[in-house]
């Protein structure tokens, strides 16, 4: 089998999977839910708006820890896998779901926990268990996310992973749109309409942003209603003292802040910055290293769970919260329009970076919006795309780039109100080089996604 770059990864993922150890009989459940689309400033408790959200809300008060993370990718897909394997999407190698080849010898959450010896059920949406994506690896039952009719969790379930859908704009779209769900919303809302904004060429219309907000804010309100209910009854449960539970977003909403919608589109701030609440069990005598109220990589709650269940993690995860890490935050974003996107936070100031792999497809935002029909003229477009992304190094680009497509960086101040665009050359060019080391780190050079994916070496010329 050729290793290729990545001998020392893959050899710290085996060593952590076969050194999970059985835990002590004492052991609680593990449960993380994630929340899809709902982003840091929706939850009043971690700092966004107050009121909106009183069941979270009300959780955060009993929590050990509550702040905001920063995604590893604002497509769920690849978010999630990082959520689940502790490294970023570069490293597990599930780029996109044009692009499902998850890294099966990097152990899961559930892998994990089960190699210990817990129960593993997961409850999500079918749209999440596409084989290639290899997210419901390690669970013994894998079934649809929670109902509002079930009375809970599943007795036998150790290990839980509970996704609720709701807050995604698109699906309350699909759902309801035929629903008027505030009197300022537009009934003829649709999914179909809507698309055509995911083109930054496209100005999203004041009036068409009010109605998307007010269909994102009903989202989030049901959610924290739904979660509110299942909290109650895994308080009543009597199991709730001894309990590991964690909550967060697999990725967050744009409504027109950089020119788009939805998400999976580009790599800011209402797109990766979500909400993080975690409450340890009565038996974990550890104490969290980082200070509440804080911002980290959601990748590290990986070894935070690892750890609390007394298990190891290896240097190539991203560390724990019960360590201190002051360290960048990488996001990746790959197979776009033919750009793949990158982005580094260093405290409060972003760099974006974008590289282009392909020509840009003058029908690529009509395209994703037909992509559900099969149209021929579709696929042919994604294939041309995905054709040349293998081809080329993501990070970098083309060896030798043609006009205009050497990799475009800018910055970007996180404010109190969202974002504010920076110009400052030098400091853009020194995060530029520690994106670099960030992303290159536990590899021995940069591959193409093709030569990545069969592990050969990357070309010598």
């Amino acid at each position: 089998m050729p290793w290729g770059p990545i001998l020392a990864l893959l050899a710290s993922a085996l060593f952590v999977y076969s050194c999970a150890r059985e835990p002590a009989p004492d052991r609680g459940s593990v449960v993380l839910i994630t929340l899809s689309g709902v982003r840091a400033d929706a939850v009043g408790a971690a700092g966004g708006e107050a009121g909106r959200t009183p069941y979270l809300d009300e959780f955060a008060a009993e929590a050990d820890w509550v702040g905001t993370a920063v995604l590893a990718s604002s497509d769920p897909l690849p978010a999630l896998g990082s959520l689940l394997t502790g490294v970023n999407p570069w490293k597990h190698q599930l780029l996109a779901s044009e692009y499902p080849h998850r890294r099966r010898v990097l152990p899961t959450l559930a892998q994990i926990l089960s190699n210990a010896g817990y129960h593993a059920t997961a409850r999500v949406p079918r749209s999440l268990r596409h084989p290639g994506y290899g997210l419901v690896a390690g669970f013994e039952h894998v079934r649809n996310p929670v109902s509002d009719e079930e009375a809970g969790a599943p007795e036998d379930a150790e290990f839980l992973w509970l996704h609720f859908p709701d807050a995604d704009v698109a699906y309350r779209w699909r759902r309801e749109r035929t629903k008027k769900p505030s009197s300022q919303s537009d009934p003829r809302l649709g999914l179909g309409r809507i698309l055509a904004y995911a083109d930054p060429r496209k100005p999203l219309p004041p009036a068409l942003r009010d109605a998307l907000l007010a269909f994102y804010r009903q989202g989030v309100t049901t959610v924290d209603r739904k979660l509110g209910a299942l909290l109650g009854r895994m308080r009543r449960s009597g199991r709730w003292g001894d309990t590991l539970l964690v909550i967060t977003a697999s990725h967050g909403t744009e409504l027109g802040e950089h020119g788009q919608i939805l998400h999976g589109e580009n790599l800011g701030r209402e797109s990766i910055e979500v909400p993080v609440l975690i409450k340890l069990p009565a038996h974990c005598r550890r104490p969290l290293a980082e200070p509440t109220g804080g911002r980290i990589a959601q990748a590290r709650l990986w070894a935070t769970v690892v750890e609390a269940v007394g298990a190891e993690a290896a240097p190539v995860h991203e560390p724990s919260l019960f360590r201190r890490c002051r360290a960048p935050i990488v996001s990746e974003l790959y197979l776009r329009n033919g750009i793949n996107r990158f982005s580094l936070l260093a405290e409060d100031l972003q760099l974006h970076w974008t590289t282009r792999f392909a020509p840009p497809e003058p029908q690529y935002y009509q395209a994703r919006r037909s992509a559900t029909k099969g149209r021929r003229a579709v696929k042919r477009i994604f294939n041309r795309l995905e054709r040349s992304f293998r081809q080329v190094p993501p990070l970098t680009g083309p060896p030798r780039p043609a006009a205009g497509a050497m990799p475009e960086i800018h910055l970007e101040r996180w404010t109190e109100d969202g974002f504010e665009r920076v110009d400052d050359p030098d400091r853009a060019a020194t995060l530029a080089v520690e994106l670099m080391r960030r992303w290159m780190q536990f590899l021995d050079g940069e591959h193409s996604p093709q030569r990545e994916l069969r592990g050969e070496p990357p070309p010598t010329d």
